[in-house]
């Protein structure tokens, strides 16, 4: 017996479904397809990120930013706690901004110069 798992990517969403099967010529010759498809899927260098794991985050991200860091700042938290019901941690600057956080909800959205990273704080 071995484990068999197949993956199912459905946007930023992926299934995993594993199970135990007997190795038969049949499932060699379906594994060998699923690698040749990955194979076909090109290099995981030009695998992008996702930048926003939530379309009404990014929407109010979007509706709220201004050409001001600080304004955009407040305005994205508010308008993110409102549509959400939750606190979000915001980050805005000019450019790109480097860091680390362990989130499951974000959002990363530039409008101009201003760059905004918003994210759930982990409990």
């Amino acid at each position: 017996m071995i484990l068999r798992c197949s993956i199912i990517a459905i946007g930023l969403l992926s299934i995993v479904e594993c199970a135990n099967v007997d190795r038969s010529r049949r499932q060699i010759d379906e594994t060998n397809d699923l690698l040749d498809l990955i194979n076909q899927m090109g290099d995981k260098d030009d695998f992008t990120e996702p930048i926003c794991t939530d379309w009404m985050l990014q929407v109010a991200m979007e509706d709220s930013m201004t050409n001001d860091t600080v304004e955009s700042k407040q305005s994205v938290q508010e308008a993110a706690e409102a549509v959400l019901g939750t606190r979000l941690d915001v980050a805005c600057t000019r450019g790109e901004l480097s860091f680390a956080v362990s989130t499951r909800r974000f959002c990363k959205v530039t409008l101009g110069e201003i760059t905004c990273y918003a994210f759930e704080p982990s409990e």
